[in-house]
């Protein structure tokens, strides 16, 4: 039975509240993913500079998530490999991206296939 009471659902979260504006949801969404997008966008322009010349063209930054950097390589044997690099990879990301503020590299193979560059 209904007594006239409606209760809204959706955008207010359904208790009544006021709206929160967007821009302050996506300013603590970024505040949490440790430099964000801005952080990524340095990390990927240095690359080459933060991997070397062994690895820049075999593993590629995708994302920072809190204070890890996330690196996809091409396959298992490459992640292996670059899984002993990631002491490295943090000490050059921190030294050439500081604001980025990267605590810890996760290796992880590309849901599909890319070829290194050569």
């Amino acid at each position: 039975m209904n007594s006239g009471a409606s209760r809204q659902r959706g955008l207010g979260g359904g208790d009544g509240g006021a709206l929160e504006p967007v821009s302050g949801v996506l300013d603590a969404l970024m505040a949490g993913l440790g430099g964000g997008v801005e952080g990524l966008g340095r990390i990927r322009e240095a690359w080459g500079e933060i991997a070397g010349e062994q690895w820049r063209a075999r593993t590629r930054p995708v994302a920072v998530s809190g204070d890890t950097l996330v690196v996809e390589v091409p396959d298992g044997a490459t992640a292996s490999l670059a899984r002993y690099e990631t002491r490295r990879f943090v000490s050059r990301v921190r030294a050439i991206v500081p604001e980025a503020a990267v605590a810890a590299v996760r290796v992880r193979v590309a849901p599909t296939s890319w070829t290194p560059e050569t």
